[in-house]
């Protein structure tokens, strides 16, 4: 865990890059092979930094969140933590779709006390690009338009019959029932949320949108769109991402996982799964699922070639 620095970058120097999007979006292999880039340190699911107790581990396993500088440098101090706890659960879950039109006393509070957290890291990390994987719309808004920060928004997208699956596979393992039409509701939701009412007020140069599946399959360019749009340097990022083992996660806060994702990489057989017989996609697409050709998505999942069975 990296130490505070002793003259932190100031708060004109810091730009805050947020991934925004459904769950299951692949925003974690996004934020942890960004956060490998030059200057760039990950912070994981930020929005959620008040549900993690004192003695719980932070993401990269090497100290309690108690011990962390940056919770130590800023959030620890006097009265900011409780601040923290009393404004973060405002946004979640959506609560605030209202904050993307319309500023409020609210969003602005909120963005202020989000502000502590991001100036903490950076002073920690010595780092001025930072990563927030949170993906809620109304937090991004918030930070958008309210925070002291260059605040950048990467909206990732992915093909709604992966995320289904991706869903229906984690009911099973919790021991729950999936519903599909519930799921499929807050996939349409999240993403009109992001990609119809934000992206508009935010403009190219704060927004920017990038699907799961260009990701995967088509890697090079991908990356190299995005870390343009970050403005960070991806020199390296994709040779590293791809090969061996892939790139460490360096996150620093993120709710717990069943899954390792100590290290990540960029694999395109990721995207069989996501594969759909003829009468799914059918389905698939008359429930709603051609709203999805706004991203470019078609009804027979034209983006999975002969070598992705």
């Amino acid at each position: 865990m990296s130490g505070a620095a002793a003259d932190g970058p100031v708060a004109e120097q810091v730009r805050v890059v947020y991934i925004a999007g459904a769950k299951n979006c692949g925003s974690t292999l996004l934020d942890a092979i960004l956060g490998n880039a030059p200057n760039a340190r990950s912070l994981g699911e930020v929005g959620g930094f008040h549900r993690y107790r004192a003695g719980a581990a932070c993401a990269c396993q090497q100290a309690p969140c108690s011990a962390c500088p940056l919770v130590v440098s800023g959030l620890a101090e006097a009265g900011v933590a409780s601040q923290f706890k009393a404004v973060s659960e405002a946004p979640l879950k959506e609560k605030r779709a209202h904050w993307i039109v319309a500023g409020t006393r609210a969003r602005r509070r909120y963005a202020h006390v989000a502000d502590t957290l991001f100036e903490s890291a950076a002073a920690a990390t010595g780092r001025t690009v930072l990563i927030d994987s949170s993906k809620n719309a109304t937090r991004a808004a918030a930070l958008s338009f309210d925070s002291r920060f260059d605040v950048r928004v990467i909206h990732v997208v992915r093909d709604g019959r992966g995320y289904l699956r991706s869903r229906r596979s984690r009911a099973a393992v919790d021991g729950k029932r999936h519903v599909a039409a519930i799921s499929m509701v807050s996939w349409l939701s999240k993403n009109f949320l992001i990609g119809n009412l934000l992206a508009p007020r935010l403009g190219e140069g704060k927004f920017l949108s990038c699907r799961y599946e260009d990701l995967i399959g088509d890697p090079g360019p991908t990356l190299d769109r995005i870390c343009a749009f970050a403005g960070l340097d991806s020199t390296g990022l994709l040779e590293r991402a791809t090969t061996g083992d892939g790139v460490p996660r360096l996150h620093l806060f993120e709710p717990a996982r069943r899954t390792d994702y100590r290290m990540v990489r960029l694999d395109p057989s990721r995207l069989r799964t996501q594969r759909e017989s003829r009468v799914r996609n059918t389905v698939f697409w008359a429930l709603g699922g051609f709203l999805s050709s706004r991203w470019g998505y078609d009804r027979e999942q034209s983006y999975l070639t002969p070598s992705q069975p």
